[in-house]
């Protein structure tokens, strides 16, 4: 498969070439990752993973919301309900559901876009 060329990093200013699948140089990227910061920072620490593992064990498959597969998908992720920006309780099992990464996805852009913020 042919590599794609480099082009000029995304951010304003930078001379700096990229390459591969990548918009922004190095620096850049790494400047965006610190930003972002920890999973661990935005409540995603151990008793997260631990009722999380907990949940995906007792409900491997998607709950589907919105009935999009017409079979069973095995769930790779584990969402709340109500958003915890909405008032949603974070380790409650009550406010969670197993979804597929698809269906994760389709739930997490809805709320987004709702919203009007891409927090």
């Amino acid at each position: 498969m042919p590599r794609r060329s480099p082009r000029g990093c995304s951010m304003p200013g930078c001379p700096e070439l990229v390459e591969g699948n990548y918009s922004k140089c190095i620096q850049h990227r790494s400047e965006a990752e610190r930003a972002r910061g920890a999973p661990s920072d935005k409540g995603y620490d151990k008793a997260w993973r631990r009722i999380r593992n907990a949940f995906i064990r007792a409900h491997p498959w998607c709950a589907d919301p919105n009935k999009i597969h017409p079979t069973p998908q095995r769930a790779s992720h584990v969402d709340h309900i109500v958003p915890l920006g909405e008032g949603g309780a974070r380790l409650d099992k009550a406010n969670l559901e197993s979804l597929c990464i698809s269906c994760h996805s389709r739930k997490t852009a809805h709320e987004r876009n709702r919203r009007g913020s891409w927090e």
